[in-house]
């Protein structure tokens, strides 16, 4: 359930076409047409060590490349959630004390099930359907579940489809 990695703008590597000269034992370069600045050179915004290119292609295929490597950084550093939801998620916490979350008919754990719960299904059904069991819903479910060690990290929100979805919480 990992989410594809979008890069922001800001994040992505571009390249810049420069115009440059060589002059006086230095290069001096500008953005823009400058006179005596007859070199076109293209390079590749980000990358650690500024290489300069005679064509457009070679700088692209730098900034292509290190786009790449930040995806494949950035979707290491994501933290899955887990596809099935189990009972022992749920060890010391309300769900688990039949006083709170019934477990006999018209409850949300007997429509749901008692033991493993699959993530994607949850979230397709209807979130703020109340069940006999004191109005217990689906969004209920969850928030126990996020209150917990393991998930506290976590939030349930509608994202901008309308679906619910998980997320980790912004680091503040």
């Amino acid at each position: 359930m990992k989410p594809e990695v979008k890069l922001k703008n800001e994040e992505m590597s571009k390249v810049v076409k420069v115009y440059r000269r060589y002059y006086r034992g230095k290069w001096y370069e500008s953005e823009t047409p400058q006179p005596n600045y007859n070199i076109i050179s293209y390079y590749a915004t980000k990358v650690r060590g500024r290489l300069y290119y005679s064509s457009e292609e070679e700088a692209q295929a730098r900034a292509d490349k290190y786009n790449e490597r930040l995806k494949a950084y950035k979707k290491g550093q994501q933290n899955p959630f887990p596809s099935v939801i189990s009972w022992y998620f749920f060890n010391g916490t309300e769900v688990q004390n039949p006083l709170i979350w019934w477990h006999d008919s018209g409850s949300w754990l007997y429509a749901h099930g008692y033991d493993d719960w699959d993530t994607e299904e949850l979230l397709t059904d209807d979130m703020l359907f109340q069940y006999d069991d004191y109005g217990h819903t689906t969004l209920d479910f969850f928030n126990v579940l996020f209150n917990t060690s393991a998930f506290y990290k976590y939030e349930i929100n509608v994202d901008k489809h309308g679906d619910y979805k998980i997320f980790l919480k912004k680091a503040v």
